[in-house]
Parts: C-alpha cells; sequence; structure tokens
C-alpha cells in the first residue's frame, strides 16, 4: 500500500443562536444550525465560514450537506442536534472561583498599603504640627519626637481568613465538574502518595476510554478512515481488486491509543503477568491496552532474536 498525499481537516463554528425554520416544502426544518429531515436524518448544517472573533464583516452562515461534514459531540440523550460544552458544568463556579481570586488579590495589595496616622489625644496641639516642615518618615533606626499628646496609630486592614483552605476546596469542585482528578487541576502533589494516585486515575482513564472509542473512533477517525481508503482505491493508489465484494477487508481498522503512563509500571506489569498466566486475559488483549499490535510486536522481536544471533555468531 502506497499513501503519500496529505489532507487537512479545519474546525468549522456554528452560530451561537438561530431560530428554527422551516422550508417551503415543510419537508425540513432547521434547528439552529443543524437541517433535518421529517424523518429526523440531519440533511445539512449551517456553518460559519469564518471563526466568529475574526475582525471583518459578518459573513451568513454556509450550507453543507451533512455527508461533508464530521459532526463529533458527545451523545447524551436520542435525537440530540448538537453537543454541550465540556466545561458547561463549571462555568459559573469558574467565573465565581476567579473573582474570588481577584478579591483575594485585592485585600492582600490594600492589607500590603502600611500607613501611620498621628492622633491627638488631647486636642490640644491644634492645626497641623508639621506645617511648613517636613514630615518625618519610616527609616531603620530613626527616632522621631513627637509633641506633647500626640500618638501614632497604623493601620490594620482586615484578611481573607482560611483562604487557603477555600481556594483547594475550590479548584475541587472545578476538578469534580470536569471528571479529573484534582491535581491534574491544581497541580498540586503535596498531599499524593500511589494509592491516592491511582484511585483518583482509574477512573478518570476509564472515562478517557470511553470518549476515544465512544466518540473520537466512531464520530471522527472511522469515517476519515473509510474515506482516505475509498478515495486511495478509487483512484489507483490502493490496489484493492476484491473491494467490491469484500469491503470490510480494507475499511475495518483497530483503533489502539496510546497507552497511559502508569504511576508504578513495575506494579503494572507483574499483575498482567500474574493475569496472563492464571489465565484471566490474553497475551493479544495484554498488547492491545498498551497501544501495541500484537502481531507487529511478535515481527519486531523475531527481528531482534535474528539480530541479536548474528551477532553472536
Amino acid at each position: 500500500m502506497r499513501w503519500q498525499r496529505s489532507h487537512s481537516f479545519s474546525a468549522r463554528f456554528f452560530p451561537s443562536s438561530r431560530p428554527r425554520t422551516t422550508s417551503k416544502s415543510a419537508l425540513s426544518s432547521t434547528y439552529g444550525y443543524c437541517e433535518v429531515a421529517r424523518s429526523a436524518k440531519r440533511l445539512a448544517f449551517h456553518i460559519l465560514p469564518e471563526h466568529p472573533t475574526r475582525a471583518g464583516q459578518y459573513q451568513a452562515p454556509q450550507r453543507l450537506a451533512a455527508e461533508n461534514v464530521l459532526h463529533v459531540l458527545q451523545p447524551l440523550a436520542p435525537g440530540q442536534l448538537r453537543g454541550a460544552s465540556w466545561l458547561a458544568p463549571i462555568i459559573l463556579g469558574a467565573s465565581d472561583f476567579d473573582q474570588y481570586c481577584d478579591a483575594l488579590l485585592m485585600s492582600a495589595k490594600v492589607a500590603a498599603m502600611h500607613a501611620g496616622f498621628i492622633v491627638d489625644a488631647n486636642g490640644t496641639t491644634g492645626g497641623d504640627p508639621y506645617d511648613n516642615a517636613e514630615m518625618p518618615s519610616m527609616e531603620p533606626g530613626s527616632l522621631v519626637r513627637l509633641p506633647f499628646g500626640q500618638d501614632v496609630k497604623f493601620n490594620s486592614p482586615a484578611q481573607l481568613q482560611q483562604a487557603d483552605a477555600f481556594l483547594k476546596h475550590g479548584l475541587r469542585q472545578l476538578a469534580a465538574g470536569l471528571g479529573l482528578p484534582e491535581h491534574l487541576v491544581s497541580g498540586d502533589l503535596s498531599g499524593a502518595n500511589y494509592s491516592s494516585l491511582r484511585a483518583g486515575l482509574l477512573p478518570f482513564r476509564q472515562r478517557v476510554e470511553q470518549v476515544q472509542y465512544g466518540v473520537i473512533v466512531p464520530q471522527f477517525l472511522a469515517p476519515i478512515w473509510c474515506n482516505v481508503i475509498t478515495y486511495g482505491i478509487q483512484s489507483g493508489d490502493i490496489c484493492a481488486p476484491d473491494f467490491e465484494t469484500n469491503p470490510d477487508l480494507y475499511l475495518r481498522a483497530d483503533w489502539l491509543p496510546p497507552k497511559p503512563m502508569q504511576v508504578d509500571p513495575l506494579k503494572d506489569t507483574q499483575a498482567t503477568v500474574a493475569e496472563i498466566e492464571a489465565g484471566l486475559t490474553s497475551r493479544r488483549k495484554a498488547v492491545a491496552e498498551r497501544g501495541w499490535n500484537l502481531d507487529d510486536l511478535d515481527a519486531e522481536l523475531a527481528t531482534e532474536t535474528q539480530r541479536g544471533t548474528g551477532d553472536a555468531e
């Protein structure tokens, strides 16, 4: 198989809101940006030709046939026409957290404004004691003499109490809303250990795997693969004489995402070996979980063995 042509994919943006419209023939309706037939089949998408934040004159959305659009979204309910942002659960919470950080910073700035006030305790001085004279400044080791009956008071602005605990609590809420372990949001590993990291990463990796095989692969990768292979066969770049009778042979693909890094690779490897020896899993499945193909791995091992035998001779 030879395939040297490169194709690029660009992200397009849907209008944030559009009223529902119905065609004159009443055979289709447009909900926001999605044009749907009476049979609930997607017919087309109305997509902005340029990024909405790009400077310039506004351009009306363009109609693109549904078969020419890869609409990637997380399915939540039957008949869903558009997806929800991954940040939707934390939009309000993130805004409040940002405002609290601003208030905390402003409080620290106010607390850093060190100022002193000269107080006439007896009210006998009358007027400014330093009128037409240089105001004494605070310098290290300086001794300033005040008139009789006067005192100095320093400001002591109130500071936010338990700010650190509140910030950690806010980060935990944001992490929970995103479905992420807390240390991936805050970057704080001060209180983490092997057990806590493993307990937090296992559910997160299961969720990532669900998104990979439930959203990315069927909605994005598989359609691209089918179109690339079909185009290569039709253009003659790929030799497939039996494509019409057996298309699954060429369109079928195994998707193996990279294996995530382990907290303790030695313990995970020992656990995998124990499962294989106990017959609880197969070697092919264990290799696939690491993001490799078993046939490719065996071929590489055989090549290295032959090379090592040749070097020994």
